[in-house]
C-alpha cells in the first residue's frame, strides 16, 4: 500500500508526465490481480489515445473499460472528490463541494493528477476559494450554477493564484457590471477558455470585455445572454477557434457579419435557426461546425 501511495504521488507531482503513469500500469501488472491487470490496461490505453487520437480502436477499448469500471477505481476519490473526466488513465476533472475544498484541498489535490475542478455550493465561499494558494495548482475550474452575485465575483480581481489559469466557467451566475473586468484579465494572462454563459452580460459589459482579452484565448461561449447585433459586433476579428452566442438575440446578418470577420474559427454555436437559415450558414461556412443546439444543452 505504501507503494501505492508513493507512486500515485509522483503522479500527481507531475500531472504533464506520462512516465510515473506507465510505472504505475506496470506496477499494476507486477501485481496481477484480475482488476489490476484491467486498470493498467486502461492507463495503457488512454495515454496511447492521447499520443495518436486516430486510435479509435484503442479508444472504444478504453471507453468500455471505463464504462464497466470507473465506480470501483473512482472510490478512493469519495467522499471528498466526485470524478468527472479521466485522462491518460486518472481522473484530472471532478467536482469538489467548496467547503470541503477550503478545509482539506491538500488531501483533496493528492488523490489524483486534478486538473480541473468544478466547485459545489460556492455561494458564500468564493472569495475564499480565490485566495486558496492551491487554486495555484488546477489548469481551470469552474462555479457554473453557484448563485454567485457581482460582488462575489469581485474577488477575481484580487486573487495572486490565478497566473497559469487556462480556463474558467462563470455560467449561470449573475456577472453584472464587472466594473473589475481590467483587474481580472491582468491576473489571468494564461486564459485560453472562458464561459459566460447566461450571466446576464449585456452590450456594454462585453465592449470593455473585448479590450481585455489577450491573443491567447481560443474558446469563448456567451450563450444566452443580453446581446445586441451591436453588441457582438466587438468580436469581429477576434482570434478564436470556438465561439458561443446562441439564446441572444441576433439576425442572420449579424451571424453572417460575424462568420466572415473570424478566419480561425472552427466551431460556433448559433442555438435553434429557421432550415433556410440553417441551409444557407451550412453551405456558406463548410469549414465550420456550426452547433445549433440550446444553451441548456451546453449547460448541461
Amino acid at each position: 500500500m505504501n507503494e501505492d501511495i508513493g507512486l500515485l504521488a509522483d503522479i500527481v507531482e507531475n500531472p504533464l508526465d506520462d512516465t510515473p503513469r506507465l510505472i504505475y500500469a506496470d506496477w499494476l501488472l507486477d501485481r496481477g490481480e484480475p482488476n489490476d491487470l484491467l486498470r493498467a490496461e486502461f492507463i495503457r490505453l488512454q495515454i496511447d489515445h492521447a499520443r495518436r487520437p486516430g486510435d479509435v480502436k484503442s479508444l472504444r477499448r478504453a471507453n468500455r473499460l471505463l464504462a464497466n469500471n470507473a465506480r470501483r477505481w473512482s472510490r478512493g476519490l469519495k467522499p471528498l472528490l466526485r470524478a468527472s473526466v479521466w485522462r491518460r488513465g486518472f481522473v484530472e476533472a471532478a467536482s469538489v463541494n467548496a467547503v470541503d475544498f477550503l478545509e482539506l484541498a491538500q488531501e483533496a489535490l493528492s488523490l489524483a493528477p486534478i486538473r480541473f475542478l468544478h466547485f459545489r455550493k460556492p455561494a458564500g465561499y468564493f472569495s475564499s476559494i480565490c485566495h486558496c494558494p492551491h487554486l495555484a495548482r488546477l489548469d481551470g475550474f469552474s462555479v457554473q450554477g453557484g448563485n454567485l452575485q457581482p460582488q462575489d465575483l469581485e474577488s477575481l480581481g484580487t486573487s495572486p493564484f490565478l497566473e497559469t489559469l487556462q480556463i474558467l466557467h462563470l455560467d449561470a451566475n449573475r456577472l453584472g457590471a464587472a466594473r473589475r473586468l481590467r483587474d481580472w484579465f491582468r491576473r489571468m494572462p494564461a486564459l485560453t477558455t472562458l464561459s459566460l454563459q447566461n450571466v446576464q452580460l449585456d452590450d456594454a459589459t462585453l465592449s470593455r470585455l473585448a479590450h481585455f482579452l489577450t491573443p491567447r484565448l481560443r474558446h469563448l461561449y456567451l450563450g444566452c445572454n443580453q446581446l445586441s447585433d451591436a453588441g457582438i459586433s466587438v468580436l469581429h476579428g477576434l482570434d478564436v477557434a470556438a465561439l458561443g452566442i446562441g439564446g441572444n438575440p441576433l439576425s442572420p446578418d449579424a451571424i453572417n457579419r460575424l462568420l466572415e470577420s473570424l478566419p480561425h474559427l472552427k466551431w460556433l454555436q448559433v442555438g435553434p435557426q429557421p432550415p433556410s437559415l440553417r441551409e444557407q450558414l451550412c453551405k456558406d461556412y463548410p469549414h465550420v461546425q456550426l452547433d445549433f443546439r440550446l444553451c441548456a444543452e451546453l449547460l448541461q
